[in-house]
Order: structure tokens, then C-alpha cells, then sequence
């Protein structure tokens, strides 16, 4: 944050990471500065773009003076990620990936719920696709209505995965909530340790029950990889998370299991679907051996779904005939 100054009271300053996204950006900074709610901090981190995203990052400051625009080398969307939080002048503070887009009136339906005892707004998504693909799009993460929630309700609903996200760009943030939290450098899977933090650190959550944001899902993007070492951070952040919460919110112990177990779940069939597997043979042993050890936990939890704990238990047999 920035040293030694004063939020300015009702402003958001929107945190935008940018690294080689020229056909997707112009859409992404029209989407927030022709937003309803004017009192915005834009700030803009190009994380050593070798397109010319740089130069349309520049041409927008030059547009709007709302912008402020950081050129960095390239380390990655953490890393643009903590440059943008050293910066930020807002009360609040709301995220948009590079690549997608949101709602005009996104942030004035937020900021209308962010009342004086509540620190996190969350909003759905709409899961969108190029045309090539041939998908429509589709709401996720939705609630039935406008709900409030106290912290431990939230954390349960983040750990299932349901209405609230791992994600931190469909939401907005008292800034004070980011006081010691940053994302891990050079990680993948960023969010969910992040995430997991700010609802601790909260009081109140507001869900809209509407969808605002607009993720956009590109082939090339770190979501739709082919699976590389790091993609392991998923399951490794799942696991830290299901550590805390056996401290903080031991209630809620099988909940956070259950995502791990799924987490690790996605893990490892990306590492069994990939060319080269055999290069992650140690992680796919790894994950298969926590299985192995938490089977019986698995079985007996109700927050893992059937259908999942079937396909452990052909991972584990097809292990048996491999190894």
C-alpha cells in the first residue's frame, strides 16, 4: 500500500495486470472507464509485454487521467499484481484480468451493498467464449438473491466452491483488508490463499446474486494450459488452506478437505491428460499417495460428490496395476 497516505474515502482503485493480451485489451480498459461509478483509480501494470499491449496501456493514460500506468519486467501476475497494490489511493480495491471485461454498471451495484459493517461485495460471473469455439455463455457463481453473510458463513461457501469463488477479480475489498496479505511470487493459483486470507480478515459479505464480470476464456490463457510444474500450486494451496482452516475454523474441517481432495483431484488428471507425463511422475506418486492415506476420510466425507470419489477409486486401482 502506499506509504503514509489516506484512503480517499468512496474511491476503488482497480488493479489491472497486463502481459501480451493486444486483442483483448482495449475491450478490458473500455469496460472500466466507462463505468457508472466514476471515482476510479485505475491502475495498469504491464508486466513486460512483448506485443504492443504496452503501448495501448499508454494511450489510455493518455486518455483518461484516472489511469496510471507501471511498465515492469516480466515476473508474472503476482508479482504485477503487488507493484499494483503498493500503489493504490482507494478506500476499495477491485481486480480485472487483462483479458476479460465487466458490466458498466459493475462497480455501482458493488459499492451500493459495501454498507459500514461490510468489508467484501462479491458479484457472479458470466463464463464467456471465442465464437470458434461455438459455446454460449453461462452464469456461474450466482447467488438465489442478495445476501449478506457473516465470515464463518462465507468461508463455508468459499471452501464448497459455491456462489463464492476462489477468484479475486469478481469481487470488491475494504483496501485495509490487504494490510500484510500479498500474492505468493511466482505462483500459480494465486487466488485461492489470497482469497482464503480477506474473508478471514472480514466481518461482513455482501453476494449480489447477479453475474457483473465477464471472464473471458481464451485458448492461451494460464486457466487452459497444457500442464506445466507450477499448475501443482492448485492442490499445494488447497492443502495450506485445509491446514488453516483446521486451526481457525476446525467446524468446517471436511468442507476444506473436500476442496483439497478436488483440487488435487483436477491436479492430477491434468497431469495424466498432458503429452508429457512422464515428467510429473513424482507429483502424480505424490498426490495418489494422499489419496491413498486419506481414503477413508474421503469416503466419509459428504461435501465430495459420488462421482468424484469413484474416479479416485480408479485412480488408485489403475496405480496398483501401474506401480
Amino acid at each position: 500500500m502506499m506509504q503514509g497516505s489516506r484512503y480517499e474515502e468512496g474511491m476503488i482503485s482497480v488493479i489491472i495486470p497486463v502481459y501480451n493480451v493486444e486483442p483483448y485489451l482495449r475491450k478490458c480498459l473500455d469496460s472500466v472507464i466507462c463505468q457508472t461509478y466514476r471515482n476510479l483509480d485505475i491502475i495498469v501494470v504491464d508486466d513486460g509485454s512483448t506485443d504492443d499491449s504496452g503501448q495501448i496501456c499508454d494511450e489510455y493514460q493518455n486518455m483518461d487521467d484516472r489511469i496510471r500506468v507501471f511498465h515492469k519486467k516480466n515476473e508474472g501476475l503476482s508479482s504485477a499484481r503487488n507493484l499494483g497494490l503498493q500503489y493504490v489511493k482507494g478506500e476499495y480495491i477491485g481486480f480485472v484480468d487483462s483479458d476479460d471485461f465487466i458490466d458498466e454498471d459493475m462497480y455501482e451495484s458493488m459499492l451500493h451493498e459495501m454498507k459500514e459493517d461490510v468489508d467484501i461485495v462479491i458479484c457472479g460471473r458470466r463464463i464467456c467464449f471465442p465464437k470458434e469455439m461455438h459455446q454460449k455463455s453461462k452464469a456461474a457463481f450466482c447467488a438465489p438473491k442478495c445476501i449478506k453473510m457473516d465470515n464463518a458463513t462465507a468461508m463455508e461457501k468459499f471452501l464448497q466452491n459455491r456462489n463464492i469463488s476462489m477468484a479475486v477479480w469478481d469481487k470488491v475489498y475494504r483496501s485495509a483488508l490487504f494490510k500484510e496479505v500479498t500474492f505468493p511470487y511466482k505462483r500459480v493459483c494465486e487466488d485461492i490463499p489470497v482469497t482464503y486470507k480477506l474473508i478471514a480478515k472480514s466481518r461482513n459479505i455482501v453476494h449480489l446474486g447477479k453475474p457483473k464480470y465477464n471472464n473471458f476464456h481464451r485458448n492461451g490463457s494460464i486457466s487452459r494450459q497444457e500442464f506445466y510444474y507450477r499448475l501443482v500450486d492448485y492442490a499445494v494451496f488447497a492443502g495450506q488452506v485445509c491446514k488453516n482452516v483446521a486451526i481457525e475454523y476446525p467446524q468446517l474441517l471436511m468442507q476444506a478437505e473436500a476442496l483439497y481432495i478436488i483440487c488435487a483431484l483436477v491436479t492430477l488428471k491434468k497431469i495424466q491428460a498432458c503429452q508429457n507425463r512422464s515428467s510429473y511422475t513424482d507429483m502424480e506418486k505424490r498426490i495418489l499417495k494422499a489419496f491413498w492415506n486419506m481414503y477413508l476420510r474421503i469416503l466419509q466425507n459428504p461435501y465430495i460428490l459420488s462421482g468424484k470419489k469413484r474416479e479416485i477409486l480408479k485412480c488408485l486401482l489403475e496405480r496398483n496395476k501401474k506401480w
